[in-house]
């Protein structure tokens, strides 16, 4: 593929608002290519098969006007001929017959996709080898000729790694409830335990002096399929676990956050699915007390719910500052602020001592990307930001409500997608659209800098997380993995072992204040994976 998108619709009524969206997906960094006039002729039609059957996705915009174009149903032929990713946009009227088993997102009061779409995109194009390509686009137009289309098979986004799934709203948008299927299974997962040498950028294996062996295995002990009422699974886009362990939210595509009864792990037990969000739900979060729950999601609100009864979360606030979809939220480890990132480039901290009340205590701009990350450090001091815009940023948090940038870290070369200090308060992990993990020394916020770069991820990495004793890292990826690190020795990080029972990208991973229990959560296979940790 030559790393670009085609985007498909009708010059007759679509033109305005297709003009607004390739320029909306440049300047987010995803290269477009579409015919901006008319041009007849042969050639003309060879041009528009060159670029369907190279573009890295293929996005069609529906409406009633290219449901009934020519072009449009050619088009739509020749990207499902090639095995193209098919990318709906509903924009007005009905989904086309002939994709009505491909997930779409709902545009039908004109915005432009959510993050979650773009990052698919963005994610389809890496995989195509194009890293922050140059936009492109065509002057040109194919003629209007308008019939009705074919209804023939559609080709679904289970085909491929990494396609939307549910449509945001319309059609897909179910009753409240949530099946749950739970298929308990034990012993030790699929673990390939190879210590491997560190990368380059780390010290030789013969400097490791670790001061003891990282024993630390993992074991499978359920797995949660989510599944609303219409049958079809939902993505894993986010998990958390409460301190104690004994309770998890999870967040999909659709305006659903599951609350779980964990406290037997090989036994998970749904108790609610929380449905107040209008949109996707991006991230969740408790507080260290565990009495304090919020959700982000494209709504462009912070939820903020009353977890004392985890079976029945009681809306207590929630924040409306950010003007785009909110994509990462985090407590500081007193429970007493929170920060929020999102797509209109801004990160947020609060107040929520009250959570009734949260009040925006600072707006941290410098970022010129969308925010994609946020996380505190475990003694409340630092703030850390990740960001499209291929930085990290490092805030003193002593100094509201005007945090002082102690560190700007531009190691990426890509998006950073994640972001996790340890609890010991020395290290800062980080994963990012590069297939990169790094680990960063941060004990002397004075003097940030780089410990190692991982380098064994093959795709974005999506997910960090340390665990309660700061002794082992774990990266979640688009490759499907789960790997875990041995980081005891900061100069001598090797991996330990690797998991492979998500057969789709690993989105999330958390770890439980106590350090027995982790979670994994999976866009594509719909799992999320509770495991047994045992330090041996």
């Amino acid at each position: 593929m030559s790393g670009h998108v085609f985007i498909s619709y009708s010059h007759a009524s679509d033109a305005e608002y297709v003009a607004a969206l390739a320029e909306f997906l440049k300047a987010a960094g995803v290269p477009v290519w579409f015919d901006g006039k008319i041009v007849t002729g042969a050639r003309w039609a060879n041009v528009i098969q060159e670029r369907i059957d190279s573009c890295a996705a293929f996005v069609v915009v529906m409406s009633p006007a290219s449901a009934a174009s020519q072009w449009v149903d050619r088009e739509v032929n020749q990207a499902e001929e090639t095995d193209r990713p098919l990318m709906p946009l509903l924009l007005e009227g009905k989904v086309f017959f002939r994709l009505n088993d491909v997930q779409f997102e709902d545009v039908t009061r004109g915005e432009m996709p959510s993050p979650a779409f773009v990052d698919h995109l963005r994610s389809l194009l890496h995989m195509s080898g194009v890293s922050d390509p140059a936009p492109v686009d065509s002057g040109h137009r194919r003629p209007v000729n308008h019939r009705a289309p074919r209804p023939v098979g559609s080709a679904a986004f289970g085909s491929f790694s990494g396609g939307l799934r549910k449509g945001t709203r319309g059609r897909l948008l179910v009753a409240a409830g949530v099946v749950v299927v739970v298929a308990l299974t034990y012993g030790v997962a699929r673990l390939n335990s190879r210590t491997s040498a560190a990368p380059s950028s780390s010290p030789s294996a013969s400097a490791r002096t670790s001061p003891a062996p990282n024993l630390t295995t993992f074991s499978r002990t359920a797995s949660q399929r989510v599944a609303p009422p219409h049958g079809k699974a939902e993505d894993v886009l986010a998990v958390a676990l409460s301190a104690d362990g004994k309770t998890m939210a999870t967040s999909s595509w659709e305006n659903r956050v599951g609350v779980w009864d964990v406290s037997t792990p090989s036994a998970p037990r749904e108790l609610t699915a929380l449905t107040e969000h209008t949109g996707n739900v991006f991230a969740v979060a408790f507080s260290t007390n565990g009495k304090l729950m919020a959700t982000a999601g494209s709504d462009k609100r912070v939820v903020l719910w009353d977890m004392t009864n985890p079976a029945a979360p009681r809306e207590v606030g929630a924040v409306t500052d950010h003007t785009a979809e909110v994509y990462a939220v985090a407590f500081s480890a007193d429970g007493k602020m929170m920060a929020t990132g999102g797509w209109d480039k801004r990160a947020m901290v609060w107040d929520v001592s009250n959570p009734s009340k949260p009040r925006r205590l600072s707006t941290l701009s410098g970022h010129t990307g969308d925010v994609l990350a946020v996380a505190f450090s475990a003694d409340g001091k630092m703030l850390a930001t990740g960001s499209w815009d291929h930085q990290v940023m490092v805030w003193d948090m002593s100094s509201l409500p005007s945090p002082k940038r102690i560190a700007t870290l531009t190691d990426h070369t890509s998006g950073v997608r994640a972001v996790a200090f340890s609890a010991d308060g020395k290290m800062m992990a980080t994963g990012g659209w590069d297939n990169r993990a790094m680990v960063w020394d941060v004990s002397n916020p004075s003097t940030i800098h780089r410990v190692t770069t991982l380098t064994e991820h093959t795709r974005v990495v999506l997910a960090v997380a340390f665990s309660a004793d700061s002794r082992t890292l774990v990266t979640g990826s688009w490759d499907e993995l789960v790997l875990a690190w041995d980081v005891s020795n900061p100069s001598a990080i090797h991996k330990i072992a690797t998991l492979t029972d998500h057969s789709r990208p690993v989105y999330a991973v958390a770890f439980s204040a106590d350090g027995r229990t982790m979670a994994t959560g999976s866009h594509g296979d719909n799992l999320v994976l509770m495991w047994a940790v045992s330090n041996g």
